[in-house]
């Protein structure tokens, strides 16, 4: 089945082992994040989610077949698993309540998760609104970058993110809550996760000596932020919305990563990465069910390894068996909803 991540890609490319590889190590790094990890593993691993974005843009192609078709394919192709995942979690969760008198979920965290929102939610799917909403722009991004100077590029990646400073100062101050609430959910989220697209749709055309000089530029920027903010390193404290220090430094570790193919591209072709990168999406999607079964030893010390191991074997275990089952359906279907 075909990854929510993998924007466009014509069948007959060589597989890039090095590809499965980044989007396997965002995966494992956005599950660690949920099971009440120390602060150091938080700061540190808060690449993750651009990795992804950054490997989405990598991975896009030319339209085929129009906008509409396009559009429809990726609506279809990210937002209909989530809604059956989410059906299936609900559908859960009323068992529960009927069955031993758990308590009952609000009808607006049933809604603001069908609209993948941060809150009102169950939590955990509002990175798919950000892998929707940037493969919905992919297309505009992609023909407005087309032959733009490598400096010019650099130049549009940081005046981005200062602009994107200031627009989040703009939209705090609007007082009409639901106007704000729209703002901050879409705009500010588009502009900032953008901002890695851009890099990740012209990287393959980075020469060596250009890719060394924009993820040296990213170091210098995050040096400079954390020293003028007495070196506290809080990435967390700007991801919500993307800003600042959580782009610069998401950028960077997605360019040293990318400075770091040759040396680590040798080591990299397994099947355990390739199964995790074409399946990611329902790997993190089902990781949702045991971190909520975990919730009452998610304040247990010197633990978070374990919960980790647990809740990632959990989530394949549920991955393996959901495709298991789905097999049975009419092909058509099963492309669907897997």
């Amino acid at each position: 089945m075909t990854d929510i991540l993998t924007i466009s890609r014509n069948p007959a490319d060589k597989r890039d082992a090095y590809i499965d590889f980044l989007r396997a190590l965002g995966l494992i790094l956005l599950i660690g994040v949920h099971v009440a990890a120390p602060d150091w593993y938080v700061s540190v691993r808060a690449f993750d989610v651009p990795l992804m974005v950054f490997v989405s843009a990598m991975c896009y192609n030319s339209l085929r077949g129009g906008l509409i078709t396009y559009v429809i394919k990726r609506f279809k192709r990210i937002y209909i698993p989530v809604a059956v995942f989410l059906t299936l979690f609900f559908a859960a969760e009323i068992a529960s309540y009927l069955l031993v008198g758990k308590p009952k979920i609000s009808l607006s965290t049933v809604g603001g998760s069908y609209l993948l929102l941060n809150w009102p939610s169950i939590g955990y799917v509002w990175i798919m609104r950000v892998f929707l909403m940037i493969a919905l722009i992919m297309p505009l991004l992609h023909r407005c970058l087309k032959g733009v100077p490598f400096a010019w590029l650099c130049l549009i990646f940081f005046g981005t993110i200062i602009c994107q400073h200031y627009v989040v100062l703009m939209v705090e101050s609007i007082e009409n809550n639901i106007v704000r609430f729209v703002f901050e959910e879409t705009l500010l989220y588009v502009i900032g996760y953008s901002t890695i697209a851009v890099v990740g749709l012209r990287v393959k055309e980075f020469t060596g000596k250009q890719l060394f000089l924009f993820t040296i530029a990213c170091l210098i920027a995050v040096v400079i932020y954390v020293a003028s903010n007495d070196w506290l390193f809080n990435t967390q404290a700007y991801k919500y919305p993307p800003q600042s220090l959580y782009i610069i430094y998401g950028m960077f570790a997605c360019l040293a990563l990318m400075c770091l193919k040759p040396v680590l591209n040798r080591y990299v072709d397994f099947k355990f990465f390739n199964y995790l990168s074409e399946n990611s999406m329902w790997i993190y999607l089902w990781h949702i069910i045991p971190v909520y079964a975990i919730t009452p030893w998610m304040n247990v010390p010197n633990m978070w390894l374990v919960r980790y191991c647990a809740v990632f074997a959990a989530a394949l275990l549920l991955t393996v068996s959901y495709k298991k089952i789905i097999s049975f359906l009419p092909l058509e279907i099963a492309k669907t909803i897997g």
